[in-house]
């Protein structure tokens, strides 16, 4: 089961990763089940029921970082969060916490 907590922290001067604060690592699968929903509603271009992009729109670069840690008998299992520009942590972190997410850290 997550702690769902994310920790806010800069990536670089364009990025900004939500890294997701478990006991990890976990299956490529439970990670989008807990990020993607905030992915979607986050992006204006994406459909939040099921992330596809709308006709017309050009996503906006909000997405989800997975990072390999290792194999083992189940798969492949991973590390991650979200990675988002500046100016879109905040709605983010409000997106989280209407999730039940606990954000910690700042830019």
């Amino acid at each position: 089961m997550f702690l769902r907590e994310l920790e806010m922290r800069p990536h670089s001067p364009e990025s900004v990763r939500f890294h997701l604060r478990t006991g990890g690592p976990w299956a490529e699968a439970e990670l989008e089940r807990e990020l993607l929903p905030i992915v979607f509603a986050a992006d204006p271009a994406l459909d939040a029921s099921d992330g596809r992009l709308l006709p017309g729109h050009r996503a906006s670069g909000v997405t989800t970082t997975l990072f390999v840690v290792g194999p083992d008998s189940g798969g492949l299992h991973h590390l991650g969060g979200i990675a988002c520009a500046p100016h879109q942590t905040s709605l983010i972190a409000q997106l989280a916490a209407a999730r039940g997410f606990h954000v910690v850290g700042n830019v």
